[in-house]
């Protein structure tokens, strides 16, 4: 208020002492009021009457110094309170005005078409009401304003000095009592937040069922904060799911519900549930405005009037907590525009943190009791699984020791072992007991405690595979066990135990040592029968140097099908030669081997010519009563020494790889025409072919055990044969043998699987 107005704006008909009186009265009646909306009530009311105001209201700032919130009046229209009741603090208008101004400010005349050099301190549609003067206070506690009080006139007129203190004493009185009322509702919402989140806590550990506290926080949440409520956990994904919904409205209730099902909770929008757990922070909307709906909606028409259609128009979502995790977000709406209060805003963060924990105590509960049920669920399996290996292990004949580590205590035996171990097995409850048994190696040498199977195994960690152990029992008879023993580690590598399968193999031994026997005179019979279809050594040729060697596959248990021979004519300086391989082995082979070798060795007597000594062999073999096996040979004569140069050579093939050539400057040629099998065809053909051995040439024959060697799915084969005879070019005829032999098993890794033989006629002269 300025000091130049002195026209009264109400009649001055009270006294001093009935302002007074009326003060006294303003004042008992605020301080009686216990909230701030009936002190502003009281307030505009007695203030209207004190100063004869046909309009008067009260505006309170609100908790963020912001706005202006329309508490209490008289005089004005219901229309013109509805548009006004919330005012920001920045509008030009008189009640935001004397706020920021911390002053009185009084507009004294106003036309009645509502022009007047202040008028833009009036709301727009203040000239169509009876006020044509206006005054505004600020109620107002030392520095700190909590509002402001403003009356209207129907007319114009002087403010005395008096009336203007006693206008801001009645703010000032107003404040003070809203400071009080203030404290009062602090002090009142305090004990109700308390109360409330004691019961929170009493309803939310009264259950360990994560469903059942979810469903405990949703009614502690509607209605008493809340006109509907949505709570959201995070799963192991990382995802939101509905968890719990709310409304005290069934229609509500059913329209939030299909919204939900309609659009989950998307975790990139800036608003909802995915935002709040994404940041951990609460989010407020004392308003939602529709660009809030239009946001979220994406773009879908039929999910933005589903929005709308709900109404709600004020929105808290706070995270839910526990143990610094976010783990997710309790939605709580609003509708017909009642904001939330701090103090609500701290009840419900601080019932998040309380719901937060309560959910995660019954989840790890939860998970407790399915751990728990999981670890009778596998005990149980453990001891069917028990029960149903010990009922198979006594159905099978091998005999099984389990002992325990490192100890060596037997936990376990199958029947099967008391039929096995004859003397009485209950004391063997240790494997250190073992040394009471009459044990040895099968070698003899006795077998101590320490080195059983199952001792090695339980004691030092060893597999120990088919391991005999041969014993003689109290009554004097013998046993022979045969034992496969291992460890049993734990996931670490430790052993923790070891197992032992035992089995009674005395009557195999027996039959192995018979059999093994048996084994040893065939092979001495094989021996001494071969050594009768090979010639007892190779004869001393003037100007050749002779070398051969057979190799029969396996231990040479039984006799081979390959041969050869060097042999005189009997005519001057001439001999023959000749190499095969009989088709099978054993008694019939033989019978074949000697049958070859006998008839060209009395042959060569009548004939000269390879071709009909081998014609001779395929008649003779033809004849045979019985079946026979056929042959692949071949044969030749040669004559040498006298003064010769060399050798001169005439030789045929039935059915045998040809032989080679080795010249002694590393030339290798195949020689010989392909002939017929021996033994097989009436008609068959032979070739005759001559050559020329030159001084250090060598005259090469062999059975197909050398071309046919194998390593893998490869064979040796030709092209190798050649390759080591060239290497071998210029060394003596034993020197070309063991070339080939050497190169033979390095191939096939020393594993033969064919008999082998090799003959080598090298000229000397």
């Amino acid at each position: 208020m300025t000091a130049d107005r002195t026209t009264a704006l109400a009649p001055a008909a009270a006294t001093p002492a009935d302002r007074f009186a009326q003060l006294d009265a303003l004042i008992a009646r605020v301080t009686a009021a216990h909230s701030a909306g009936e002190v502003a009530a009281v307030t505009a009311e007695q203030a209207a009457a004190m100063f004869g105001a046909t309009a008067a209201l009260v505006a309170l700032l609100d908790d963020g110094g912001t706005a202006l919130d329309l508490a209490g009046s008289v005089g004005y229209p219901a229309a013109f309170l509805e548009r006004w009741r919330r005012i920001p603090l920045d509008a030009p208008l008189m009640v935001a005005g004397v706020v920021r101004a911390r002053r009185p400010l009084v507009l004294p005349v106003l036309a009645r078409d509502g022009s007047s050099p202040d008028a833009a301190d009036l709301p727009p549609d203040a000239a169509g009401m009876a006020q044509r003067s206006f005054v505004a206070v600020p109620m107002l506690i030392g520095d700190r304003v909590h509002g402001s009080l403003a009356l209207g006139f129907p007319q114009p007129g002087p403010l005395a000095a008096d009336e203007e203190a006693l206008l801001l004493a009645v703010g000032g009185q107003a404040a003070l009592a809203l400071e009080r009322s203030r404290l009062f509702e602090a002090e009142r919402a305090s004990r109700e937040r308390l109360t409330f989140l004691a019961d929170a806590s009493a309803l939310l550990a009264g259950s360990l069922d994560e469903h059942e506290t979810l469903d405990q926080l949703a009614h502690l949440v509607v209605p008493r904060l809340a006109g509907g409520g949505v709570v959201h956990l995070r799963d192991d994904d990382g995802r939101l799911r509905q968890a719990a919904l709310r409304h005290r409205d069934p229609e509500g209730l059913a329209a939030t519900r299909a919204l939900l099902a309609a659009r989950p909770v998307d975790l990139d929008m800036p608003y909802g549930a995915g935002a709040v757990v994404a940041t951990g922070a609460t989010q407020l909307f004392p308003t939602i405005p529709d660009e809030v709906l239009v946001t979220s909606a994406r773009g879908d028409d039929a999910l933005l009037a589903a929005l709308r259609d709900l109404h709600v128009d004020t929105g808290l979502i706070t995270p839910l907590t526990a143990r610094g995790r976010t783990i997710g977000a309790m939605t709580l709406t609003r509708e017909q525009g009642v904001p939330y209060r701090a103090d609500q805003l701290a009840i419900a963060e601080d019932l998040g943190r309380r719901a937060g924990l309560a959910v995660d105590n019954a989840r790890a509960h939860g998970e407790a009791r399915r751990a728990l049920a999981e670890r009778d669920r596998e005990a149980a399996r453990a001891q069917l699984e028990t029960e149903r290996l010990s009922a198979l292990l006594d159905q099978i004949p091998v005999g099984v020791i389990l002992a325990e580590a490192p100890s060596g205590r037997v936990v376990k035996r199958n029947a099967a072992v008391d039929d096995i171990f004859r003397d009485p097995f209950e004391e063997f409850d240790n494997v250190a007991a073992y040394g009471r048994l009459d044990a040895s190696r099968p070698d003899g040498t006795p077998l101590p405690a320490q080195d059983w199977p199952l001792a090695r195994a339980v004691q030092r960690g060893e597999t120990v595979r088919n391991e005999r152990v041969d014993l003689r029992w109290s009554d004097g008879s013998r046993s022979t066990l045969e034992i496969n023993a291992g460890p049993v580690r734990d996931p670490l590598g430790q052993v923790v135990a070891g197992v032992a399968a035992v089995t009674d193999v005395t009557s195999r031994s027996r039959d192995e040592r018979e059999l093994a026997a048996a084994a040893r005179r065939n092979a001495e019979l094989a021996h001494v029968l071969q050594a009768n279809l090979l010639p007892p050594g190779l004869p001393e040729v003037p100007g050749l140097d002779l070398a051969a060697v057979y190799l029969p596959v396996g231990a040479g248990l039984e006799v081979g099908g390959d041969f050869y021979d060097v042999f005189p004519t009997g005519r001057d300086e001439e001999w023959a030669f000749a190499i095969g391989d009989v088709c099978g082995k054993g008694a019939e082979a033989a019978g074949v081997t000697s049958l070859a070798r006998h008839t060209l060795q009395v042959g060569s007597v009548r004939a000269r010519r390879p071709s009909v000594l081998l014609a001779l062999l395929n008649e003779t073999m033809l004849r045979q009563d019985t079946a026979r096996p056929f042959i692949t040979a071949v044969f030749g004569v040669l004559q040498a020494g006298e003064g010769r140069a060399g050798a001169t050579v005439t030789l045929a093939v039935g059915g045998h790889p040809p032989p080679y050539v080795l010249r002694a400057d590393g030339t290798v040629d195949a020689v010989g025409r392909p002939g017929s099998l021996v033994g097989v065809l009436d008609d068959a053909e032979f070739h005759d072919v001559g050559l020329r051995l030159a001084p250090g040439d060598a005259l090469v024959l062999y059975t197909d055990g050398a071309t046919e060697a194998r390593s893998g799915d490869q064979l040796f084969g030709e092209g190798r044969l050649r390759a080591t005879l060239e290497a071998a070019a210029g060394r003596s005829a034993q020197a070309i043998v063991t070339r080939l032999i050497e190169s033979i098993r390095s191939f096939q890794s020393g594993t033969q699987r064919d008999d082998l033989a090799l003959l080598v006629i090298r000229a000397t002269l």
